[in-house]
């Protein structure tokens, strides 16, 4: 609602609609990215990225949420990007992808409590990549600690929120 905020303040963009549908187009436009580059990092293939990416884009259902004016593209955007980052340190055990995995899930977090759950997967998912990258168990902590603490984040603004609030 906050990204709707900024396209509000026209009445042409409020009036017709257009507030609420372009940060869910530009969403659309996001997720479809970080299908690709999720496709480019699984198979080093161009084509293969730009047919994963084009299935998404052209996938009726998506197209139908992209339209509409609910946060469910914003959610879908912030976790195919949480996915993309997480792939992408596994591949390569760099903290800066786990913390940017972080980010997004924690905006994710904040875009639909659907989020909850993929966060607490992940949070089991972690220590599971340090296994079997046969990594120390401080380097497991530590991943896993670097992660939650950002991650939580949005959780922990949704619980402050909802406690001031009612």
């Amino acid at each position: 609602q906050l990204l709707i905020a900024l396209f509000s303040w026209s009445d042409f963009l409020r009036s017709t609609g257009l507030a609420e549908s372009i940060p869910s187009m530009l969403a659309y436009l996001v997720a479809s990215l970080y299908v690709f580059l999720s496709f480019r990092a699984l198979t080093h293939n161009s084509i293969l990225s730009y047919l994963g990416a084009l299935i998404f884009m052209l996938n009726p259902a998506t197209l139908f949420i992209q339209s509409t004016l609910v946060s469910v593209m914003l959610s879908i955007a912030m976790l195919t990007i949480t996915c993309y980052y997480i792939l992408v340190w596994s591949q390569s055990g760099k903290t800066s992808y786990l913390l940017s995995a972080s980010g997004s899930i924690c905006l994710a977090t904040l875009a639909s409590y659907d989020a909850w759950i993929y966060l607490a997967v992940l949070l089991a998912l972690i220590p599971a990549v340090g296994l079997i990258r046969r990594q120390k168990h401080e380097q497991i902590t530590s991943n896993l600690l670097v992660f939650g603490m950002l991650a939580g984040l949005g959780i922990l603004l949704w619980v402050l929120w909802c406690w001031n609030r009612f």
